[in-house]
């Protein structure tokens, strides 16, 4: 959906990830929910950069479509 805003703090489950997000399919969508069952809720869009298998340029792909909630 062009537009969507996707939180990722602590709202998105795994399926709005994969759903909303260019270039993340299941297995990245269930890295960054276990990453932040283990580490707390974001508090930066950078810190995905800390969940295995999100690098820059994904992470650049989709900086419009993330938020903070």
């Amino acid at each position: 959906m062009a537009g969507r805003k996707v939180g990722i703090a602590r709202a998105a489950d795994a399926e709005t990830l994969r759903r909303d997000l260019f270039g993340i399919g299941a297995s990245k969508a269930k890295a960054i929910i276990a990453y932040r069952e283990s580490n707390g809720p974001f508090t930066a869009v950078d810190e995905l950069l800390e969940v295995k298998g999100i690098g820059k340029a994904l992470l650049e792909k989709n900086r419009d479509r993330l938020v903070i909630d």
